[in-house]
């Protein structure tokens, strides 16, 4: 019986919300004529857990966003997982938070476009350790995610 309720308690998994971060990093510095050079966003994530679905629903995300910000030259998404410390408001109150903490133990994804919005890489971290280097083209599915 104990583990049909470990086995419902897993099924029941709140769905993750994708929370951005107010701050972000601009490079103004122009190699292109027109374009700033490049753009960084900062997401955090509410319930992850380390899926499939997770990451479909991250990756489309990260497509979605980026096939509307195609005004910088080359774009960066980075994900962090939701915890005790690392929080939208914590980023928010201490941006420095994000060097000294977040990105050594909260880090889970980080995206890189150019300007045509492709996604060119996508890097998968845990626990801030990267464990998978997608240096190479990807194709990303597209799904949706019910809004709750």
């Amino acid at each position: 019986m104990t583990l049909f309720l470990f086995i419902q308690c897993s099924r029941s998994q709140k769905p993750i919300s994708i929370l951005p971060v107010d701050y972000y990093r601009l490079d103004t510095f122009k190699s292109h004529p027109t374009l700033p050079i490049s753009y960084t966003r900062y997401f955090v994530v509410r319930n992850f857990s380390e899926t499939q679905l997770n990451e479909k629903i991250i990756d489309s995300f990260a497509k979605d966003y980026l096939d509307t910000s195609k005004k910088f030259e080359t774009n960066l998404l980075i994900f962090f997982k939701e915890c005790n410390k690392t929080t939208v408001d914590t980023i928010n109150a201490f941006p420095d938070f994000i060097h000294r903490h977040a990105f050594s133990h909260d880090l889970i994804y980080e995206f890189y476009s150019k300007q045509n919005g492709r996604i060119y890489s996508k890097m998968k971290f845990r626990n801030g350790k990267l464990i998978h280097d997608g240096k190479h083209k990807m194709e990303v599915e597209v799904i949706r995610q019910e809004n709750q």
